[in-house]
């Protein structure tokens, strides 16, 4: 009764009213999702902003009782390089020099990405809960119209010349891939304890170009503690098996993450966050050693009816051997220096539904001992991100 009155209702007022019962209802009949999503409705239309928080503390509410969580993606990103090309015109394979191909220089375009992630909770006690999780994501690309003349001058200019090598005809879909993976995970408070613990396990796999890349699995541990004021403490620690399928080859890693995050006294929030990477292998440009550390800032309230973000990462690689550097021949150590910066753009007023728009600004940049590795990106991703 509900349903229909929300469809034949003449205002948001009445809209309103009808999806609270309807949630309501569902509620009490334990359809948890059937009641997030009438929630969501409710929202859509509520009349002012104190029903809106209303209803997003009833959706919190429910979704701690949801064994069922889901949770979708997607957004579209343009890019100046969309397949991570390198910058330099001359690369090192095996301590010769080649000419760049032209489809490893820097390609612009659009990058479309979407994926979903389930969990659901299999059982759980008052002070824990064991979780089946599911995961898959993927992103495909189109080149630019500047881009496929740049191919096709190329390409076009090798045949001309009889050049024994012509460029492969290239686009977008090339370089896609996909990650799928299926994780069951166990979380706990221990009595007296500031934070949950976690442990998982998950398995995994990539695919590169519609061919199978790499096969993975992953074991965590992770613990988190809470202080007063906000202030909270995330560490994990993990071991990770990778096959590449392709090269036949397998290798083992260790690593670990923290992150620290505290509220100033606007309510603003701020986090610093640190990583290692070990790998317990040296397969030339595949196993590598890393040190990362970032930062980032999110303001509490609006500026401007805009929500904003800024966030900075630096990431330290050495691979212990590499065909890609000078006079290499895969004994040569490499060095990579990757960092991003990025500024994240929350847009409240075309919210929908509770989802609502993020823009991110996003410039990357990588300086390696290895030529080929030299690369740079700016782009802007477009997507939509749950309000509550």
């Amino acid at each position: 009764l509900a349903s229909r009155a929300f469809r034949a209702a003449e205002g948001d007022d009445q809209r309103y009213a009808a999806a609270r019962i309807a949630a309501r209802g569902h509620a009490v009949l334990k359809q948890d999702t059937r009641a997030q999503w009438w929630l969501r409705r409710a929202g859509n239309v509520a009349p002012d902003d104190a029903a809106e928080r209303i209803v997003a503390a009833e959706f919190r509410a429910l979704r701690q009782r949801n064994p069922l969580a889901v949770s979708v993606q997607f957004g579209i990103s343009p890019s100046s390089n969309i397949n991570g090309g390198s910058d330099n015109d001359v690369i090192i394979i095996g301590g010769l020099s080649y000419e760049n191909s032209p489809d490893a220089r820097p390609l612009s375009g659009l990058q479309f990405e979407a994926g979903a992630n389930l969990s659901y909770r299999l059982n759980q006690t008052e002070r824990s809960a064991t979780l089946l999780d599911f995961s898959v994501q993927g992103r495909t690309y189109a080149l630019s119209e500047e881009s496929k003349r740049r191919l096709r001058e190329d390409r076009e200019e090798a045949i001309t010349d009889s050049d024994p090598e012509i460029p492969p005809i290239v686009r977008g879909s090339d370089f896609s891939d996909v990650v799928a993976s299926i994780g069951l995970s166990r979380r706990w408070l221990p009595e007296g304890a500031r934070g949950p613990w976690s442990i998982s396990g998950t398995l995994g796999q990539t695919w590169y170009d519609d061919a199978p890349y790499v096969a993975f699995g992953q074991i965590a541990l992770a613990k988190t503690t809470r202080f007063e004021g906000g202030r909270r403490i995330d560490v994990s620690g993990y071991v990770e098996r990778q096959d590449r399928i392709e090269q036949d080859d397998q290798f083992l890693a260790v690593g670990g993450r923290g992150r620290w995050t505290w509220m100033l006294p606007r309510r603003d929030e701020v986090s610093l966050s640190s990583g290692f990477r070990v790998s317990l292998s040296t397969l030339p440009d595949v196993a590598f050693d890393a040190l990362s550390v970032g930062a980032t800032y999110q303001f509490a309230e609006p500026i401007l009816s805009v929500k904003l973000g800024l966030g900075a990462d630096l990431e330290y690689r050495f691979f212990a051997r590499s065909n890609l550097v000078e006079t290499g021949l895969g004994e040569v150590p490499r060095d990579d220096w990757r960092g991003n910066l990025r500024l994240i753009v929350g847009l409240p007023q075309y919210s929908y539904y509770g989802f609502e728009p993020q823009v991110i600004f996003r410039a990357s940049r990588t300086e390696s001992t290895a030529p080929r590795i030299d690369s740079r990106s700016l782009s802007i991703d477009f997507g939509i991100v749950s309000s509550f």
